[in-house]
C-alpha cells in the first residue's frame, strides 16, 4: 500500500470543504493502511517541520488518485495548478469536484473537457466514493449506511 492514496488538491481558502470531503472518505471507505493527504485536515495534514513541497510531491507521486476541488481560489493559485500538472503529468486519475457556488463555465480546457463533481448531487458522490473505493482498493460502507451519509452531507450548508 501506498504512503498516500488519495490527494485532496484545494486552495487554503477552501479549507472546510477539503475537510468535509476527507471526513466524507474517511467516513464512507477503509483504505486498508492507506492514507488520505489533506494539508488543512487534522491526521492528513503535513507533520511539523516537514518540508512542504518536497513532502507533497512524493505524496502525489504515491497517489492512486488526486481529488480537486475546484473554486475561484483554486484556479488562482499556483500551488494549486502545479499539483494538478504533477497529476496530468504522473497520470494519476483525477476527480474535480465543483466546489458550491462554482460553475463547470468557469472552467477552461482541458478542465473542461472533464466531467465534474457537483457538490449537491448525492449521484455524483456515490459515485465518486465507488470509484475511489475501487482506485485504491478500498472497501466501501454498505449501500444503506453510504447512502445515509453521502444524504446527511448534501444536505451540510457550506
Amino acid at each position: 500500500m501506498n504512503l498516500t492514496d488519495i490527494f485532496i488538491s484545494h486552495s487554503h481558502e477552501d479549507k472546510t470543504l477539503a475537510e468535509a470531503v476527507t471526513q466524507l472518505l474517511r467516513d464512507t471507505i477503509d483504505l486498508n493502511g492507506g492514507k488520505i493527504r489533506c494539508t488543512s485536515a487534522y491526521g492528513s495534514d503535513l507533520a511539523i517541520g516537514s518540508k512542504f513541497a518536497k513532502r507533497l510531491r512524493r505524496d502525489i507521486e504515491a497517489s492512486e488518485v488526486m481529488i480537486a476541488i475546484l473554486s475561484e481560489s483554486f484556479m488562482t493559485s499556483q500551488f494549486c495548478l502545479f499539483e494538478l500538472g504533477a497529476a496530468w503529468g504522473l497520470k494519476i486519475p483525477l476527480k474535480p469536484i465543483l466546489a458550491p457556488g462554482f460553475d463547470a463555465d468557469s472552467l477552461d480546457r482541458p478542465l473542461s473537457d472533464l466531467n465534474p463533481l457537483r457538490w449537491q448531487s448525492q449521484t455524483d458522490w456515490i459515485k465518486l466514493l465507488e470509484e475511489i473505493a475501487d482506485l485504491t482498493d478500498g472497501d466501501l460502507e454498505e449501500s444503506v449506511i453510504l447512502h445515509g451519509k453521502v444524504t446527511e452531507f448534501c444536505a451540510h450548508k457550506f
